[in-house]
């Protein structure tokens, strides 16, 4: 009954929970690494989306003041007839006195 056992069939009490421990953070990290690259991903993907409608943007704003300056070039006095514009005979300007300085008018008192 000679039985020659290695030292490597002993095994540490606490071995299987550090194998299953070291095996579990792994999987997190492996699962936290993948998140990781695929919401960056998908980042990068949204923020060309966001970059081909803001060129798009750009686009429509360069036209509409392309229409803008050309409209506002073929309006003269001589069209203004067309549109029920004639011209100023005399300014008339109102003056509202105390506008101005309503800041500084006097506090108004609670009833207390």
């Amino acid at each position: 009954m000679n039985k020659h056992l290695s030292i490597l069939s002993f095994q540490h009490q606490l071995e299987s929970v550090t194998l299953r421990s070291v095996g579990a953070l792994l999987c997190i990290a492996l699962a936290g690494y993948l998140y990781l690259v695929g919401s960056s991903v998908l980042h990068v993907m949204a923020r060309k989306e966001a970059h081909a409608g803001v060129e798009k943007l750009m686009t429509a704003i360069a036209e509409r003041e392309q229409q803008y300056f050309a409209l506002s070039g073929s309006i003269s006095p001589d069209h203004s007839a067309i549109y029920g514009l004639g011209p100023i005979s005399e300014a008339s300007y109102v003056y509202r006195p105390g506008g101005a300085t309503a800041l500084n008018a006097a506090p108004r008192q609670s009833g207390i």
